[in-house]
């Protein structure tokens, strides 16, 4: 009776290892389709990831160019500073000893030799225009 009940029951248990197959198969492509989910999301967190660093390297390289915007706009109002200041005041070491140190206090040294040497040029550049020639200064 054993054998007989074994016989019939042995194409039920077929089926059954078939549909545990193929639900086992089916599982398997859904973590396929999961794997490649994750892949996709992982470039995506990539992408993203690379706009933050470029954003970043754009923001640097505004500061710097502020930066340099700043230090620009110092040696010009240095300039100014000097030019306004009267012809008699300019010549006088007294009070060009009270406006370097002020302004020392403000830019560095290499800045005022700059300034300080454009503002001879500029005095080099009056005398050659009253002889007619031609004198020329780049910082």
């Amino acid at each position: 009776m054993s054998l007989a009940f074994m016989c019939l029951s042995l194409p039920n248990l077929l089926q059954q290892l078939l549909l545990l197959l193929l639900l086992l198969l089916l599982l398997l492509l859904l973590l396929l389709l999961l794997q490649q989910q994750l892949l996709l999301l992982q470039q995506a967190l990539l992408l993203a990831q690379m706009f933050v660093v470029l954003f970043s390297l754009l923001l640097l390289l505004l500061l710097l160019l502020q930066q340099q915007l700043l230090q620009q706009q110092r040696k010009l109002l240095l300039l100014l500073l000097l030019l306004r200041l009267p012809r008699s005041s300019r010549s006088s070491s007294r009070s060009s000893s009270r406006v370097l140190p002020a302004a020392a206090a403000v830019l560095p040294l290499q800045l005022l030799l700059h300034v300080a040497a454009l503002s001879g040029a500029i005095r080099i550049l009056k005398l050659g225009q009253l002889f007619g020639g031609v004198v020329s200064y780049s910082l």
